[in-house]
């Protein structure tokens, strides 16, 4: 499958985001009196398990849920939020609004857009053009590579090498602090597996048999994580 990618075409377009699960977008806000900020996203209308959450950072931190095709919440004090949603062929758009209502408006208010499904697939996120956004962060790439290939001797060592997991998967800043994990499963122990780290590559010597037995052995490197607030789930 192809590594998830966001893509902005120019500079006041919106972002297409393709092959992730979910997608994170920190904006930050300023509108007058009674004024109005908008975010749309677009996602397939087919798109399973799909959570979507407008976070307002604080302190202290409030999250308002955006669920159904129309709603509204005024837990955030000074500000209503609403949305609706709109289906074209199999696509769905969400537009969020968030208003003014302390009658002061608003300045430099911090907020984060974070949205989820089951399986990976392709969004669309457009932003108000009055807002400052600061980052867009989509599903990290999870690949790599090794030092050795097809079957390997007894006692042989072995790099894994990660491909970097935010080329491509972030833009904007601060760049995210990134684990990666790389761990072995099957019966035979491989030291120092698992282990988790700053650094994209790991070396190990495979194992020695003492006896004739037969062993099957991978490495897997699950997805480097990221500092909150991250997608939900």
């Amino acid at each position: 499958m192809p590594n998830p990618n966001i893509t902005q075409t120019t500079p006041n377009s919106p972002y297409n985001i393709t092959n992730s699960k979910g997608l994170m977008a920190d904006l930050v806000l300023s509108a007058g009196a009674l004024e109005t900020r908008f975010i749309n996203l677009s996602m397939a209308t087919a798109a399973a398990g799909l959570v979507i959450e407008l976070v307002q950072n604080g302190p202290p931190i409030r999250i308002v849920a955006i669920s159904g095709g129309m709603g509204s919440d005024s837990t955030v004090p000074g500000f209503e939020v609403s949305w609706s949603s709109a289906t074209a062929g199999t696509i769905t758009t969400v537009n969020i609004n968030i208003r003014d209502v302390s009658g002061g408006g608003f300045s430099s208010v911090p907020w984060t857009l974070r949205a989820k499904a089951s399986a990976p697939g392709t969004w669309t996120f457009e932003p108000d053009p009055a807002a400052f956004l600061s980052r867009v962060m989509c599903d990290p790439i999870a690949s790599m590579s090794s030092s050795v290939a097809g079957q390997v001797p007894e006692k042989s060592a072995v790099t894994l090498t990660a491909s970097s997991a935010t080329i491509g998967t972030v833009l904007g800043g601060p760049s995210p602090i990134v684990s990666y994990r790389f761990a072995s499963i099957g019966p035979t122990a491989v030291s120092p597996l698992p282990v988790c780290s700053a650094s994209p590559f790991v070396t190990f010597n495979t194992p020695g048999c003492t006896r004739r037995a037969r062993s099957t052995s991978c490495f897997r490197w699950p997805s480097p994580t990221a500092p909150a607030p991250a997608p939900p789930g």
